[in-house]
């Protein structure tokens, strides 16, 4: 997924949803057997209070700690290769459900006692250097990045990190490989994560944006979905288009959104390559959170408009920065000021119709801003 930091390092309060007696009485007693020392029936209680509540951040502090406190007491050189695989595979695990849950501190304990068990863990050389970049440590997620690096040589995305936290050039945009890797890791969970946990609703925020432009849905509109991703756009577009063709450079992601049935057309390619070399025209181009991807704008808004129809509409989302241009950001993304928005459209000949700041989703319970523009074609 997208990654982002938050500024004060500590984890999100559990809100609402506060343990119950029983669950309270439980985690005491968990914790009061961590204080003894008797870290395995501290980690059982624990792992109980998990499967009750999975999202208990006490009892998954709790895990972690005593997780690490075992691996600890274990001898990496007495395991058989399978054996401190399996060890590290578990650590790396609960270090994933901490780092997911903002518990950051817990999360970068738990790979490194991984590293322990499997020294060469891409998993946990790249857990932990996420982490101290969710932290804002980056001289010491450029340090494991780097470390990444001997064991994934020329990776890019973790050379895309290293130019985002200022240790190699910017690019102008992500690369291919780095696009293409990152969403095919994620393919198969991307809905889930986006729409589920991180309350994603730039699809929605991008309809009702279109919606009052284009009038009622009537089946008349040629639609071009950018980065069309898992085809979240395709349901609420759908009932708008005559034709709904898709776009994107991950594999992964065009099969489910193939899968979804809603699509006249899906291609796999480089947008900007596709939008050069197709000859389709259309009514509306939608690009949801694919220009977080993208620094320099001006190709891009000149390749829409070839494909844009007179009076076509292009409809995107864009993360706000302050200023008059881009940048790219610690998270790996790029954002964009209004200023360098207006001035690079309006070159391609675009005219803006619509501008609303909004929370495009949240990270760790945390809104991200950002702009939901609609233009169309002079």
């Amino acid at each position: 997924m997208a990654r982002s930091r938050r500024s004060d390092g500590q984890a999100p309060a559990r809100g609402p949803g506060q343990a119950h007696d029983t669950e309270a009485r439980q985690l005491a007693r968990a914790d009061a057997l961590y204080e003894a020392s008797d870290h395995a029936a501290a980690d059982a209680l624990y792992r109980q209070a998990l499967e009750h509540d999975p999202d208990c951040l006490e009892a998954l502090s709790g895990r972690a700690h005593t997780l690490a406190a075992l691996s600890a007491e274990a001898a990496p050189a007495s395991l058989d290769a399978d054996a401190a695989a399996r060890q590290a595979e578990e650590l790396c695990l609960v270090a994933g459900e901490c780092y997911v849950r903002g518990l950051w501190p817990e999360a970068i304990d738990c790979y490194r006692r991984a590293l322990a068990f499997a020294s060469d863990s891409a998993e946990a050389l790249w857990g932990v250097a996420d982490c101290h970049v969710s932290i804002g440590e980056d001289a010491e997620a450029i340090r494991w990045f780097h470390r990444y690096l001997e064991v994934e040589p020329d990776e890019p995305e973790a050379l895309h990190m290293l130019a985002a936290l200022g240790e190699r050039p910017s690019p102008q945009r992500a690369s291919d490989a780095y696009v293409a890797a990152h969403f095919d890791r994620f393919a198969d969970s991307f809905d889930h994560q986006l729409v589920d946990e991180l309350k994603y609703r730039v699809p929605e925020l991008l309809l009702a944006a279109v919606a009052p432009v284009v009038g009622a849905a009537r089946g008349a509109l040629a639609i071009l979905d950018l980065g069309c991703g898992t085809g979240l756009c395709g349901p609420l577009f759908r009932p708008f288009a005559r034709r709904l063709d898709g776009v994107d450079l991950s594999p992964g992601m065009l099969r489910q959104a193939r899968a979804r049935g809603l699509y006249d057309r899906l291609t796999e390619a480089e947008i900007g390559g596709h939008l050069q070399a197709t000859p389709r025209r259309y009514d509306v181009v939608l690009a949801a959170d694919v220009l977080i991807y993208f620094g320099a704008l001006a190709e891009i808004f000149g390749g829409i408009a070839r494909v844009a129809r007179p009076g076509g509409l292009l409809a995107f989302s864009a993360e706000a920065q302050p200023g008059a241009n881009y940048r790219l950001m610690p998270s790996g993304r790029y954002a964009h000021a209004r200023p360098y928005i207006r001035r690079v459209a309006a070159a391609a000949g675009w005219r803006a119709l619509s501008l609303s700041r909004e929370a495009l989703r949240f990270e760790y319970a945390e809104p991200v801003s950002g702009d939901i523009w609609v233009f169309e074609k002079a």
